[in-house]
């Protein structure tokens, strides 16, 4: 008897919960779906016992097949994907697409503005407008022009046709212009800055990974993983990193305005 209770209580729910994601997905019927979908698990089954290359290609060839908007499953999460111009445009100009998906929360930075809820950048956001205005921007010119001619002097050494990992080299330039705008100076004569460069690779990857991987998304799965103890890792030499930046430039502040006021 308890157990034909307990089966109608778990069929009743599940059918409650099957009515709930019907109507809250209603609205995306008209869209192509990504196939093979199969129930409770979606489209997962593509991209598991796949390496990250693999599962790479797999999500590439799914938007290059893409028209305007196709529909794909992580589990009962639903996606919607597209790779055409202009409703990209669309999509990044309307008031109504400010909130980061659920994705974002997997770099685990909490409360930064790469991954921060709406709710608490959109206070700030007016005031970094003044920050990144076009007079500024003109005034980091000299700083780009730095980095990428570095960057060029490393790649000095392929000049007779060897294979190289351009990655490897635009990453780091990448780094150098966004840390040394934000942080000033030159990031990378820092101590520690080979181990900052490294732990944000790894915690981007890392992030990256259970992005394209859904059977990673549930966080009661995730913390069972390695990947979840190097994610940590990696994070918190990038936090260190920063938080010894930031020490250096209040010491310098300090300094400057002793100097102001004393010199």
């Amino acid at each position: 008897m308890g157990l034909l209770l307990l089966t109608a209580v778990i069929s009743v729910l599940s059918g409650v919960l099957y009515w709930i994601h019907r109507k809250q997905y209603k609205f995306a019927e008209k869209w192509p779906t990504v196939e093979p979908v199969f129930p409770l698990v979606g489209n997962t089954l593509k991209v598991v016992g796949k390496n990250d290359v693999e599962r790479f290609e797999i999500v590439k060839r799914t938007f290059e097949a893409c028209d305007r908007i196709t529909k794909a499953w992580a589990g009962p999460k639903l996606f919607l994907l597209t790779s055409h111009p202009d409703l990209i445009q669309q999509l990044l100009n309307s008031p109504d697409c400010l909130e980061k998906p659920f994705l974002y929360k997997f770099a685990g930075f909490g409360k930064g503005l790469f991954t921060a809820k709406y709710h608490f950048w959109k206070g700030l956001r007016k005031r970094l407008n003044g920050t990144f205005n076009q007079q500024v921007v003109n005034g980091f010119v000299p700083l780009f022009v730095k980095c990428a001619e570095k960057m060029v002097a490393g790649l000095d050494k392929y000049v007779d046709g060897a294979t190289v990992n351009v990655h490897k080299y635009t990453e780091i330039v990448f780094l150098e212009m966004a840390c040394s705008t934000t942080l000033g100076g030159d990031i990378f004569e820092r101590p520690g800055k080979h181990e900052f460069a490294v732990g944000l690779d790894l915690a981007f990857k890392g992030a990256s990974k259970r992005m394209i991987s859904p059977y990673l998304y549930p966080d009661v799965v995730y913390r069972l993983t390695s990947y979840c103890t190097e994610l940590k890792n990696a994070r918190k030499v990038v936090v260190d990193f920063f938080l010894k930046s930031d020490t250096i430039i209040l010491k310098v502040s300090i300094i400057r305005r002793f100097v102001r006021d004393f010199g």
